[in-house]
């Protein structure tokens, strides 16, 4: 997808010569967003005459298009699916503009307002853009704003499509009065709205694609550029992903270039916690997909500040601590350096492909698998914090990401064992099987503690772009409960917990098209029987 994306862009002609220069026959360095350096040097405005060129294009019928063009060769981008995204045909990703609706400064507006509801989108370059006062100076128009302005507005109206009510967007199907309708949300109706709005999302989706590919954003460095790459590396992650993460690693050039400038005006310890949780959601993004890294460790340094404190230093001041939103803010960005610091050499060490072909060093599982002890430490420390105060603004469901690794490292140690532990012979298969269950146990905190963070956000709640990680918990939720429930009953904070994760899926079918998916029925359908069970054998 990325070599595609590249091979599309670069085969983008320069801007034709402007009038000035063609007349005096001179060659012109004609600027897309400005006009050209020789117009510009002698203060006259740079002006281009359109000349058509070649054959004159026949008349086609309704439905044809010319060999080649975008409409033609856009499709292949959304060619790969993952298991865990939601069915979508990847001949109408990147589809006609039929499905989508008019986007007119009403329903812009509207999606504009909804961006409050979605905290994942609260991110450190929206934050210091201009966008939102220059779309509410063009009075919601996008068709007067500047190209690259276009493309963000296209983006976020893309993302806030997932959470909409606007009719333009379910059409005839049910809808709730606000965001904040919670009769709604609590009945079966909400399912169907993610069924409504499938294919406007996805129109939407296609035209801030090709917007973005027209705009040549990947190449021309800007805040508000990576900021539209960064979004539609977040549209990637709630339906369709690929073999890599071509938006996430140009949002990344950008930020890389733009750094150095952000550190001469004022760089602070809050913009690097707010750049050490975006290096971390892209660190697990990556792991949970196993693709490269969109960012490196010089990236960082420069980002995210310094070296954190050993995670051993933080839990001794989590220890010692009264309960405070001080001594969280203080403990959190070392934490999340702490993740990316772990995800690093995890990636290198298990998820790459080369990595599965030497043997596996039982030194470095041993060590990782300490690393995630001492996080799974960390992380119960703060939830103990967050529990002994009282809550007066949403917490951040990223603090039990650090848990998030452990899947990932019992997917490779069972992938060892069954291709490696019978070759091995007796006592390496038996070592493997021990740091299995090592990670097992782990992996079973983990679906805990997402249904415990998921407790902290408000109600209701939209994380359409977490959907990927949120059906994966659940579906190891699922086959974990169902091999324990034969020998051993549950408890009744196993039961909320499980019944947490089926809401959460359920309250996803808002934003998403997941009730013609049979594996998400499948998965809800055991959750469900788990809970049923354990009220039958209580009452």
């Amino acid at each position: 997808m990325a070599t595609f994306a590249m091979n599309l862009n670069m085969q983008l002609k320069k801007p034709p010569a402007c009038d000035r220069c063609k007349a005096r026959r001179v060659l012109c360095l004609s600027q897309v967003n400005g006009p050209c350096p020789r117009c510009a040097e002698a203060n006259l405005e740079c002006t281009t005459t359109p000349v058509s060129r070649g054959r004159r294009q026949k008349n086609l019928s309704a439905g044809e298009t010319l060999p080649g063009s975008s409409s033609d060769s856009l499709p292949s981008l959304s060619r790969f699916t993952s298991d865990s995204s939601p069915d979508v045909p990847p001949s109408t990703l990147l589809s006609s503009s039929l499905d989508s609706p008019q986007l007119t400064p009403e329903l812009v507006e509207h999606c504009i307002e909804l961006l409050k509801y979605t905290l994942q989108y609260d991110h450190p370059l929206l934050l210091s853009s201009s966008i939102m006062l220059d779309i509410q100076a063009a009075g919601f128009d996008i068709n007067s704003l500047s190209p690259q302005s276009r493309v963000l507005v296209l983006c976020l109206v893309s993302c806030a499509a997932l959470t909409s009510f606007h009719p333009a967007i379910l059409k005839d199907g049910p809808r709730p009065n606000s965001l904040t309708d919670v009769h709604f949300f609590g009945t079966s109706a909400v399912s169907q709205c993610g069924v409504h709005r499938a294919s406007a999302s996805r129109a939407l989706h296609a035209e801030a694609i090709k917007a973005a590919l027209d705009g040549g954003v990947i190449f021309e460095v800007s805040n508000d550029n990576a900021a539209s790459c960064w979004f539609l590396d977040q549209l990637e992650q709630s339906g369709l992903e690929g073999p890599s993460r071509p938006w996430a690693e140009a949002s990344m050039a950008h930020v890389r270039a733009l750094a150095p400038i952000w550190r001469t005006v004022g760089y602070t310890s809050t913009d690097e916690a707010w750049w050490a949780g975006q290096l971390m959601g892209h660190a697990l993004t990556s792991i949970r997909g196993r693709k490269p890294l969109p960012f490196t460790r010089i990236d960082e340094l420069l980002l995210c500040g310094p070296e954190p404190h050993p995670l051993a230093d933080i839990i001794a001041s989590l220890r010692d601590s009264t309960s405070s939103l001080s001594l969280l803010h203080e403990s959190l960005l070392p934490c999340k350096s702490n993740v990316i610091s772990y995800a690093r050499p995890h990636y290198v060490v298990y998820i790459l492909d080369s990595a599965r072909i030497t043997p596996l060093s039982e030194t470095a599982v041993i060590v990782f698998l300490e690393s995630l002890s001492l996080m799974h430490i960390a992380v119960e420390l703060i939830f103990n914090h967050i529990d002994n105060l009282i809550l007066t603004s949403t917490i951040n469901s990223t603090e039990s990401a650090p848990i998030a690794q452990s899947p990932f490292v019992l997917d490779d140690l069972e992938y060892r064992e069954t291709h490696e532990g019978a070759m091995q012979g007796a006592q390496i298969h038996a070592r493997l099987q021990l740091l299995q269950s090592h990670a097992r146990n782990f992996a079973e905190e983990g679906w805990r503690k997402l249904a415990k963070s998921i407790r902290y956000l408000p109600t209701p709640h939209f994380m359409p772009v977490h959907w990927t990680t949120v059906f994966d918990w659940a579906r190891f939720c699922a086959e974990d409960v169902e091999g324990r429930v034969r020998s051993e009953p549950l408890t009744k904070e196993e039961v909320m917990d499980i019944e947490i994760l089926a809401n959460e899926i359920r309250l996803l079918g808002y934003s998403l098209d997941i009730a013609s998916r049979p594996d998400v029925c499948a998965v809800l359908e055991k959750l469900d029987s788990f809970t049923h069970r354990f009220v039958n054998e209580s009452g």
